[in-house]
């Protein structure tokens, strides 16, 4: 909690002691994390601001992302969006009829319950049964914070297609490291997620025949986009670079694979020990007999006997639907000359020669029967 000289600021911090979802200098990262982590649509609570004294925020939960609103406290009482309030009485009455609240990008929350200072916590706590070193000879200096960005955005902006070239509006959500767009706010699964970890530079862009635009540059694609106002596009590009300079300063820890491998084999051996070394048979084999495993063959060829009954019934189903089309005359007529052609013994007939072997052939179709019949 924050102590100011004065006798005003004074009496209000005292004052707001009272208020059960007052979160002193709760930072903007915790209010964020406790709101998307524990509360729900709707969530809110207040915290101080960093812009100075008399300055609050309050942090309200739409979705799946925070939005922070300020709350100014002066002489003649609290100054929130279009109303001033007196007394913090009739601040904290106005909040319990639900109001409801319209941001810049067009989002509307309702305000439906606060988020309490005060919450339980559990006394429930694991058994350390693994403890070791992953590394050795490292000292203080080498441990580097490193934590995820948490700042969140939401709202329409319009996007410029891939392969063609047109503008369409789509629902943007900022979470972390991920810039998800989804066809609108109603949609659960996203058309695309962007990961600013690979995205190199965000700024204006002044190419395109559209104002308040500005764009994401990637590695494999630019992608441009739009909003409805320049202080709307001007937010987008603050957030979006503040991201880009986190993932800028985070330095990842080394990592030695190999020295980890060891120490987890290592430790796995001290903890659960070696095996044998056999190979487990999937099933019970030992106890079969001849006579179990003549049943099972049995059964195998019986087994395969009907599925190659089932695909012939299978191909028997498929000719008889044919039959039944427009197509089916013409089946049957094929059908019918390859039989007649199976029942023969003379299959094709070329050429049928002179008996008398002078070499000539027969043309005649009588003479070719008499051929024929001269030779049985």
């Amino acid at each position: 909690m924050s102590f100011y000289s004065d006798t005003s600021t004074e009496e209000m911090s005292n004052e707001l002691e009272t208020l059960g979802w007052y979160h002193y200098d709760l930072s903007r990262h915790a209010a964020e994390a406790l709101l998307l982590s524990n509360g729900t649509d709707g969530s809110y609570l207040l915290r101080n601001s960093n812009e100075g004294r008399g300055c609050f925020a309050l942090s309200v939960r739409a979705k799946d992302s925070v939005k922070h609103f300020h709350v100014t406290h002066k002489k003649n009482g609290y100054v929130f969006g279009f109303n001033e309030f007196a007394t913090l009485h009739d601040f904290v009455n106005h909040f319990a009829n639900q109001p409801l609240l319209g941001s810049d990008t067009g989002t509307l929350i309702v305000l439906k319950k606060p988020y309490p200072w005060h919450v339980e916590e559990p006394s429930i706590y694991e058994s350390v049964r693994v403890h070791t070193a992953m590394q050795t000879g490292r000292t203080e200096n080498d441990l580097v914070p490193n934590a995820p960005s948490l700042g969140t955005k939401e709202g329409y902006l319009v996007k410029q297609g891939a392969i063609v070239k047109t503008w369409k509006q789509r629902w943007f959500t900022l979470n972390r490291h991920e810039l998800k767009y989804f066809k609108d706010n109603m949609c659960e699964e996203p058309i695309r997620t962007l990961d600013l970890r690979a995205c190199s530079a965000v700024q204006f862009d002044y190419s395109q025949d559209r104002v308040n635009c500005f764009c994401l540059v990637f590695p494999e694609r630019t992608f441009y986009i739009c909003a409805k106002t320049g202080v709307e596009a001007d937010e987008w590009i603050k957030i979006l670079r503040w991201k880009l300079a986190e993932v800028e300063t985070q330095e990842e820890l080394p990592d030695d694979w190999e020295t980890t491998t060891e120490v987890i084999r290592e430790t796995s051996r001290k903890v659960v020990g070696l095996s044998s070394g056999r190979r487990k048979e999937d099933k019970e084999k030992w106890w079969w007999n001849e006579e179990v495993q003549d049943n099972i063959q049995k059964k195998r060829l019986c087994k395969k006997k009907w599925e190659v009954a089932k695909a012939k019934q299978k191909a028997y189903d498929e000719l008889y639907a044919r039959l039944d089309t427009r197509e089916g005359d013409k089946v049957m007529c094929r059908l019918a000359r390859q039989r007649d052609t199976d029942g023969k013994d003379v299959q094709q007939v070329r050429v049928i020669k002179d008996r008398y072997g002078d070499g000539k052939v027969l043309t005649s179709e009588l003479l070719g029967e008499s051929a024929v019949s001269c030779l049985f």
